[in-house]
């Protein structure tokens, strides 16, 4: 199985700085968590697709490929019931993303 991160792009902004890496991390894992907590309870009317983005967003810029992919599945939900189901999918993915994140400190 891959990685749930590249971190290509990331390392060659940081140029290897660990510590900055550290920073990035962290930063993106307190982020993440906001967002998702605000979006656990948003339905479609109350800006589920702009949290679902702003999530996209993370992902993508942190090169959680599989996390932005879920993410713009999600940003697309027609309904309340898709977004629950969402929820659990980023869950599930973002715990992945941590866990590898935090092996790396």
């Amino acid at each position: 199985m891959t990685a749930p991160v590249d971190l290509t792009n990331l390392r060659e902004i940081t140029e290897g700085d660990e510590a900055l890496e550290a920073e990035l991390f962290h930063d993106f894992i307190s982020s993440f968590e906001d967002i998702l907590l605000q979006m656990h309870s948003k339905t479609i009317e109350e800006g589920w697709a702009k949290d679902a983005h702003a999530l996209k967003g993370l992902a993508s810029n942190l090169g959680a490929e599989r996390l932005t992919k879920i993410c713009h599945e999600a940003q697309h939900s027609q309904s309340d019931d898709e977004n629950a189901i969402y929820v659990d999918r980023i869950k599930d993915e973002y715990r992945q993303v941590c866990a590898y994140l935090l092996s790396l400190l």
